[in-house]
């Protein structure tokens, strides 16, 4: 049927007021607002915490590496540090008398050969002079022990080189050969001063005394020196001064020959 609107004026009508969906009302929109916020907050969060707790993690796997790190690198200064000690401490015994911790036959060689070169290349001039205690078996075969409880023998070997590392050790160098055989050596000091310096180490050590239990034993010294223009070589040089420590002690010891 066909409804025109001018048939309609006048005709009683009724709105029926539909609701909107559920879902488009506000408060379940807001609601839906906030949930989702709460969601993306609590991701947020979760997400830091995990930050947090992964950081925490890295943290202490890195503070345990730099402490094994650490411990690591102060095992390997200490190891250096002992290898050093223990390479100084040989190389001290390789060098050095263990009696009387004077300087040995191998480190004389050295320093004699450098001065002998030095000398020979117009460099100050060498001078030496090898000593023997006079009548050492004698010393040596004292049967008493000092208070020390120490052979009598090594006790004035340890006497005479303690003397000798006093006694001008600014210019002197002094080494133990073996036995009751020593070395000096001076560089820069002309015959005359030489030999005056070897005379007072010489004499120094007529004032030791080692006490054998109420006994003393003192000792003298016989010398041989010689000068590097003596010679043409560190060989000859210390052949010229063995011959003349012999003179000494075949006169009368306790005496120096040289020039």
């Amino acid at each position: 049927m066909d409804w025109r609107q001018s048939d309609l004026l006048g005709q009683a009508s009724l709105v029926i007021p539909l609701a909107p969906p559920w879902w488009h009302r506000g408060k379940v929109i807001g609601l839906a607002i906030l949930g989702l916020a709460s969601v993306v907050y609590g991701f947020y969060l979760w997400r830091a915490a995990s930050y947090r707790r992964r950081q925490r993690q890295l943290n202490t796997v890195t503070d345990r590496r730099m402490r094994e790190l650490s411990d690591k690198n102060l095992a390997l200064q200490q190891a250096s540090q002992e290898r050093e000690a223990l390479m100084r401490q040989l190389e001290y015994r390789a060098s050095h008398d263990v009696l009387t911790a004077l300087p040995n036959r191998r480190k004389a060689e050295r320093v004699l050969q450098q001065g002998f070169d030095e000398a020979h290349a117009g460099g100050a001039a060498l001078a030496l002079a090898l000593m023997d205690i006079d009548h050492f078996k004698r010393i040596n075969d004292f049967e008493r022990i000092n208070d020390d409880g120490h052979e009598v023998g090594d006790a004035v070997l340890s006497a005479i080189s303690q003397a000798l590392s006093e006694q001008d050790q600014a210019h002197c160098f002094a080494t133990r050969l073996g036995g009751e055989e020593f070395l000096l050596a001076v560089i820069g000091l002309d015959a005359a001063q030489a030999r005056a310096l070897f005379e007072r180490m010489r004499q120094r050590l007529a004032d030791i005394q080692v006490d054998a239990q109420g006994t003393p034993v003192r000792c003298t010294a016989s010398m041989g020196m010689a000068i590097s223009e003596e010679a043409p070589s560190r060989r000859a040089l210390l052949a010229l001064a063995d011959r003349r420590l012999y003179d000494a002690k075949r006169q009368r010891r306790d005496h120096l020959i040289g020039p």
